[in-house]
C-alpha cells in the first residue's frame, strides 16, 4: 500500500465517529445526498449488494431495511467499519479491505 493510500485510511480512522455524526445530523446529506443517491440506487429488495467504501454504515443500514436478500459492506478504516458495525450488526457481512486490494491478481 502507497504510503499516500496509507494516510488517508489514518486520517479516516481518526475522523470516523465526527465524521458519522456529522453526516448523520447533516441537512445536505438528510435531505438531498442520500435522497438522490437511493433513487439513483433503485430497488434492492431481495438483491444482493456490495458497497465498497461502506464508510459508517448508513447505506447498508438502508439497504437492509428495504428488504435487501444480502448486504456486504468493504472499507478500509477500521474505525469506520466499527461504527458500520455498531450500526448494522450482524445483519450485514463486513470486510476490512482496501478497494484496490479486491481484484484479482495477475497470473
Amino acid at each position: 500500500m502507497s504510503n499516500t493510500r496509507s494516510a488517508v485510511i489514518d486520517v479516516y480512522n481518526k475522523i470516523a465517529k465526527a465524521y458519522s455524526a456529522n453526516s448523520d445530523e447533516s441537512p445536505f446529506n438528510t435531505f438531498y445526498e442520500r435522497p438522490a443517491m437511493l433513487n439513483l440506487i433503485g430497488s434492492v429488495a431481495a438483491k444482493n449488494v456490495l458497497e465498497v467504501g461502506c464508510g459508517h454504515g448508513y447505506y447498508l443500514q438502508a439497504f437492509l431495511e428495504a428488504g435487501a436478500k444480502r448486504v456486504v459492506g468493504v472499507d478500509a478504516s477500521s474505525s469506520m467499519l466499527q461504527l458500520a458495525s455498531e450500526r448494522v450488526g450482524d445483519a450485514a457481512e463486513l470486510h476490512l479491505a482496501d478497494a484496490e486490494s479486491l481484484h484479482d491478481p495477475e497470473p
